[in-house]
């Protein structure tokens, strides 16, 4: 676990509803590295890979 949990806020865009939050991570990942968020209630979890 990188960060702990935090509230998100609602936006909607072009007809879809985002979710986002931001964190200060301040912290090095090594290329290809994958980050991901869990989000309550749901199975699926999104992910960015790193890319330097």
């Amino acid at each position: 676990m990188v960060r702990g949990w935090k509230y998100t806020e609602s936006k909607e865009a072009g007809g879809h509803r985002f979710e986002y939050t931001a964190w200060k991570i301040n912290k090095n990942f090594p290329h290809r590295s994958r980050l991901c968020l869990e989000f309550k209630g749901h199975d699926r979890m999104p992910c960015v890979t790193i890319k330097r």
